[in-house]
């Protein structure tokens, strides 16, 4: 009898013990989510703890076996605080991550589960939510024509840019489907897919070949392709596609563009095949013409290249073949600016010619658009030529006065015997050294008009001595000056005042000498007298 009593007094301890810890459950909103997916903890007693508590820690723990005793490791990091009460929603994960997981309460926050603690130990599954792939326009690359170039040979032409992303997981991309609209048939080498990684929809060396389809023969109008590709999109990461034409040499003159029809890939997560939303998309049309027949580096000559003083330059074209009909533009700034012409000219056999203007030093061009793209960037489609303006170097010749003024001296000195006879307009140009030494002196003016006069009226003595017989040249010299006008006249006039003045000067120099000497003799003649005394 009391061992029963016993038995009955420890199980109602027991029963209060676990009463003090538990009056209630506890369980997530959801038993299964998508990892991203946010997590939320409800409570349904109040209190969740008989303990005199607001808040307690709830634990999120990997999906176990629970017996008692079992230490908590949460798998957040770190355990988090619920009310001590029941609530409708307490966020327990924003960001859920993949796996299976138990929800527990630590009423007393000894980091060990301990039997009758609320526990929610059916748990919650976090799966990978399946990718989702999208297809977005690209840069749109326009309509275009394209003709083979022997001197610039360039095979690739890019047709079509997309844009990519997925989310929620990464996407292995597996195949591409596509449609070609041609007319006619079309001859390429292959069809290649590239990831842009600078999306400038270019094909450059940043970009990674991720796919090629190299058709048997050529391709006709409306065929389809299957392009198997090999490259990882990783989640929230966008990435265009750039899909280039490799043409051969002698594709055919047409027309021809491609349609994206569908992008497949495979989940890295799920494992589960993905269609890409956002398809079909049309690509630019392409445009083949007749192969580049315009051949030739282009060459530019002036003639003349230089001068003194504008003038018309001949701008002389040549080295081209099969350009005839073509025209030429001569620009005064560089082709590939939006400029006028000053000059132009059509090529026959191989040349032309035009005339520009010139107005000083500057480098003309030659611009001559061989493929017919509507630029001049292209290989021997521009050429430019140095005119140069040449400058007149003035020598200027300083004089020295003092060399001057003694010119002037040695002209009219004592030395210069004839100038005395040398009056009126003679004068200063028949005297020895006169003429020369007013080509050095300020009179230059005066010289030059001397001659003048003097030949003038050397003419006219002529054709007086000739009419007149052996009429006296004087009387000739007196009807010469009768025919000159007043202002001739009056200068030969003026001219005579200073060839007077210069023999007055003489003779004042004369009388000069004679006094002189004269002082001289008076003076050997005291000395004398002065001898005679003393002897």
């Amino acid at each position: 009898m009391k061992k029963e009593k016993l038995l009955v007094f420890v199980f109602m301890l027991v029963v209060v013990v676990g009463l003090s810890f538990v009056s209630g459950a506890i369980k997530t909103n959801k038993d299964s989510y998508n990892n991203g997916d946010p997590v939320y903890l409800i409570s349904t007693s109040d209190p969740l703890c008989y303990l005199d508590l607001e808040v307690v820690k709830a634990f999120v723990v990997e999906d176990r076996e629970w017996t008692g005793g079992e230490v908590l490791n949460d798998a957040r990091g770190d355990s988090s605080e619920v009310p001590n009460k029941r609530f409708n929603r307490e966020q327990l994960l924003e960001d859920a991550v993949i796996g299976n997981f138990d929800v527990v309460i630590d009423c007393n926050d000894n980091g060990i589960y301990d039997s009758g603690e609320p526990i929610f130990d059916s748990g919650f599954e976090v799966v990978a939510k399946k990718g989702v792939g999208r297809v977005l326009d690209g840069l749109l690359i326009e309509d275009f024509s394209w003709n083979y170039d022997p001197e610039e040979i360039d095979l690739e032409v890019e047709i079509l840019q997309v844009k990519i992303s997925v989310a929620n997981e990464g996407v292995k991309l597996s195949s591409l489907d596509m449609a070609f609209n041609n007319i006619p048939s079309l001859n390429l080498q292959s069809v290649e897919i590239y990831v842009d990684n600078n999306g400038d929809a270019k094909l450059d060396g940043e970009d990674v070949k991720i796919g090629e389809y190299v058709p048997e023969g050529v391709i006709s109008n409306r065929e389809s392709a299957e392009v198997i590709l090999d490259y990882v999109l990783n989640d929230d990461v966008e990435k265009s596609l750039l899909v280039v034409y490799r043409l051969k040499e002698d594709v055919d003159n047409g027309k021809y563009s491609i349609r994206l029809n569908s992008l497949l890939g495979v989940g890295e997560i799920t494992g589960e095949n993905i269609s890409f939303l956002g398809l079909s998309k049309e690509s630019s049309v392409l445009t083949v013409v007749d192969a580049k027949s315009c051949l030739g580096a282009l060459a530019l000559e002036l003639d003349p290249s230089s001068s003194y003083e504008n003038a018309v330059v001949n701008a002389k074209v040549s080295n081209l073949n099969g350009c005839d009909g073509f025209k030429v533009s001569l620009r005064d700034q560089p082709c590939y600016l939006p400029v006028r012409d000053v000059a132009s000219c059509v090529v026959k056999d191989g040349k032309c010619e035009g005339e520009v203007i010139t107005s000083g030093s500057k480098t003309y061009y030659a611009c001559l658009d061989k493929n017919n793209d509507d630029d001049f960037v292209d290989t021997g489609e521009s050429v430019p030529a140095e005119y140069e303006f040449l400058v007149k170097e003035v020598e200027v010749v300083e004089e020295d006065e003092e060399e001057d003024e003694e010119g002037v001296e040695g002209e009219n000195g004592e030395g210069n015997e004839g100038e005395g006879n040398g009056g009126g307009i003679t004068g200063g140009v028949v005297n020895e050294g006169g003429f020369a030494g007013n080509l050095v002196n300020n009179d230059s003016f005066l010289v030059l008009l001397e001659v003048t006069l003097l030949l003038i009226l050397f003419v006219l003595v002529m054709i007086l001595f000739k009419l007149g017989g052996n009429a006296r040249v004087s009387g000739g010299e007196s009807d010469v000056q009768g025919l000159l006008d007043d202002d001739d006249e009056d200068e030969m006039e003026e001219k005579k005042d200073k060839s007077d003045k210069k023999g007055n000067g003489k003779d004042d120099k004369d009388k000069k000498k004679e006094d002189d000497k004269k002082d001289i003799g008076d003076l050997f003649d005291e000395d004398e007298e002065g001898d005679d005394k003393d002897n």
